[in-house]
């Protein structure tokens, strides 16, 4: 190798004399060749990148488990956000079901965790406006809790997921159809212990699983022995193409081994159906 004028100089390449002809086009080819390939791979490992192993870990606090108070802080610092004060209240002419009424009848400064709220749906709203309750809305869709946010009629919101174990994971929650298998958009998952306490919530007059999946599985990561309790559980099924949740065996042995009794008749005639707490304590 040889400098002149401060340039470098591959001697080998272009040498003085009659192959410098022919090895130049061939060094242009191979540089150009090379940059273009390595375009090639850049270009498909950036379109690859939503499509990376969907058990891979994506936050530090993936596997802690719901006893531990560092993910508890975690999220309450960073997961549940406080009601919009700009949103307009709801109208307090919709009254919630008479099950609920007749339940909580007119109790004051009431606590309720609504899992799979949606912007249509009116959970607890009711009794936030009237009966200044506390109500933390649980949704995974980036674009549903946009709107929750907007319009959450004062409650607490929170853009997550409920983990079906008692360690903290994340999902894939799909976004849009731009690409042949949407936009994956990640969530943390964390166990609904660990939302309780994060909301300060461990006593809780009201939890509602809307259009949950797999319910029964969130519900059995649930410590007992009087660490959590619990005086209503309502299921909703929306499409009611599922309706086995509410009259299933599995779902009416879960709760009479925990202490509830249930309000309704089946096969049930409406969207929703209520548990209510026989006992002290629940579960």
């Amino acid at each position: 190798m040889t400098v002149n004028s401060g340039h470098r100089v591959i001697s080998h390449c272009f040498p003085s004399g009659p192959v410098k002809g022919w090895c130049r086009p061939f060094c242009i080819f191979f540089g150009t060749f090379t940059i273009v390939m390595l375009l090639l791979v850049m270009s498909i490992d950036l379109k690859r990148r939503q499509y990376l192993p969907l058990d891979a870990v994506i936050w530090d606090f993936e596997g802690s488990s719901q006893y531990s108070q560092e993910l508890v802080e975690i999220i309450r610092r960073d997961y549940i956000h406080l009601p919009n004060n700009e949103t307009v209240d709801s109208d307090s002419s919709v009254v919630p079901s008479r099950h609920l009424l007749k339940i909580f009848k007119n109790k004051r400064n009431g606590v309720a965790i609504e899992c799979g709220a949606t912007s249509h749906s009116q959970g607890a709203d009711w009794f936030v406006t009237n009966l200044d309750w506390r109500n933390l809305k649980i949704q995974a869709n980036p674009i549903e809790i946009e709107l929750l946010r907007i319009g959450a009629h004062g409650a607490f919101t929170s853009h997550t997921c409920l983990s079906l174990d008692t360690a903290a994971s994340h999902t894939h929650i799909q976004t849009s159809t731009n690409y042949p298998n949407g936009t994956l958009t990640a969530v943390p998952c964390f166990p609904l212990y660990s939302m309780m306490k994060a909301f300060n919530a461990t006593t809780l007059d009201l939890l509602i699983l809307d259009d949950v999946k797999l319910p029964l599985r969130v519900l059995e990561t649930l410590p007992t022995h009087d660490r959590v309790n619990i005086k209503a559980i309502s299921f909703i099924e929306p499409n009611k193409k599922n309706s086995s949740i509410c009259c299933s065996e599995s779902t009416r042995g879960l709760m009479k081994k925990w202490g509830f009794t249930h309000a309704f008749s089946c096969p049930s005639k409406t969207a929703a159906c209520y548990f209510m707490c026989s006992k002290l304590f629940c579960p």
